[in-house]
């Protein structure tokens, strides 16, 4: 099956349909698209590209606005989502996960869909994961989706499936295209296809297997008195929140119990403590934001003190390695960079001390520069040494009015000896030998200091 006859498959018509687009894992962006035609054609020339292509599962209207900047921006709310072709659910896949593989997977959904006498669902390989997906015969509002959806999540959890419960019920759900390749493991790329098809489903269809009466709402349970916050099913907030189905109740009257640890979760790795090297505690950072959705991974050098166990060491790390960390730590969140693109390359896996991860990266991928400033993408200037997420903004900012010269580097907060071995500007164009010579490494280690005596 091809992208265009998946999206006419699983998607609504119309008005607007959304791809959510990153470059590595923390930089996302969203793309407007007025027909099936359009989205599935830009979907292949991302994925073609390099990039990570998400479609949403709903279509959406009143998400165009603009930034700070005046510029273009488009959003992917839940309250934006408009009409939904298709019920949806993400089953994560692989070791130390519910399921060990896309067979135990598929087996899984197969057991409690025969005992909910639901029918069987679109089975998509996600690379890694597994998508299942009713496509229906007609495209419903964002409040049917809402309940119905609530409904199949509680009612294949009973049935013992494990699926991803953020997303199942969530209007702004972003799954990955068949036609596309899912890049989450860099050096292991799998191709996202379809590993079993389905016809359309009625809609009343499965509303009976779910115990929802056609065109109704399913019947809840009074809520019982408390002497504290009253809580609510998610399926009491989807009927709640139709304004056909409850006109009188608003938001503002319904009070909501509150979110555990609002701020994020946050942990600390004790650095040195064992023979963990940079690449080991760098993976494991990047498993916490990606998989458990951690706020932030705190680094700390380790420390002896006096009768400590045999086990630990006798000497302190040094404190440089943990600023190193910190660097690497910044570039994964912020930057685009993945774990291997920051640690591949480095002896046992342990980070240059004396040159920054991202610099380092840099002398390692020389073909891709010098990078001309005028033209280059955000992304790319984001990867240049020295160049700040604050300083690419007044880069982009600036070059729309006028050419930068290596003058303006000083008012843009850029430090010029680490950016112009690596940047063309109008006045500049770092010369061949420059970037190709063996030295140029030493050119940004600190300079050698003579030892003293210590007294």
């Amino acid at each position: 099956m091809d992208t265009l006859t998946f999206f006419k498959r699983v998607l609504a018509g119309e008005p607007n349909h959304v791809l959510t687009l990153t470059r590595g894992k923390k930089i996302f962006w969203n793309r407007n698209y007025p027909t099936l035609e359009a989205a599935a054609q830009a979907a292949l020339k991302f994925n073609t590209d390099g990039l990570t292509v998400y479609h949403a599962l709903g279509s959406f209207a009143g998400n165009e606005t603009v930034d700070d900047q005046q510029r273009p921006k488009v959003t992917r709310k839940a309250a934006q989502a408009v009409l939904f072709k298709s019920l949806a659910c993400d089953i994560d896949v692989g070791a130390g996960k519910p399921h060990e593989s896309q067979l135990a997977a598929a087996q899984s959904v197969a057991r409690a869909v025969k005992s909910l006498g639901l029918p069987a669902p679109m089975l998509v390989s996600s690379g890694w994961g597994l998508h299942c997906y009713w496509p229906l015969t007609a495209a419903i509002d964002r409040a049917t989706w809402s309940l119905i959806s609530a409904a199949l999540r509680d009612k294949l959890l009973a049935a013992g499936l494990a699926l991803d419960t953020s997303k199942i019920a969530d209007p702004a759900m972003v799954l990955r295209p068949v036609g596309t390749v899912n890049r989450k493991v860099s050096e292991h790329s799998q191709p996202v296809r379809l590993l079993r098809d389905c016809p359309d489903h009625v809609l009343s269809a499965i509303q009976a297997c779910l115990g929802l009466a056609a065109g109704a709402a399913a019947p809840t349970p009074a809520p019982r008195a408390t002497s504290g916050t009253p809580r609510r099913s998610a399926m009491l907030d989807a009927v709640l929140d139709s304004p056909a189905l409850a006109p009188a109740v608003t938001r503002s009257a319904r009070p909501k119990p509150p979110r555990f640890a609002p701020a994020g979760q946050s942990t600390q790795m004790i650095v040195g403590a064992d023979g963990a090297s940079d690449q080991q505690i760098l993976t494991s950072a990047d498993s916490l934001y990606g998989n458990y959705r951690m706020r932030r991974v705190y680094y700390s050098a380790f420390s002896p003190i006096p009768d400590a166990s045999r086990a630990l060491p006798l000497i302190a790390p040094p404190l440089v390695r943990e600023h190193r960390l910190y660097q690497a730590d910044w570039l994964m969140r912020f930057y685009g960079f993945d774990v291997g693109e920051i640690a591949d390359g480095h002896e046992n896996g342990m980070l240059p001390l004396d040159i920054d991860p991202k610099l380092a990266w840099a002398l390692r991928n020389r073909q891709r520069f010098p990078l001309d400033v005028a033209s280059a993408s955000r992304e790319e200037l984001l990867r240049v040494p020295g160049f700040g997420r604050k300083a690419v903004d007044r880069i982009i900012a600036t070059r729309r009015i006028t050419s930068i010269r290596v003058a303006d580097l000083a008012r843009l907060h850029i430090p010029r000896n680490k950016a112009l071995p690596f940047i063309v500007l109008s006045d500049h164009r770092p010369s061949a030998r420059l970037l190709d010579t063996a030295g140029l490494v030493e050119r940004f280690k600190p300079k050698a200091t003579q030892l003293g005596f210590g007294f």
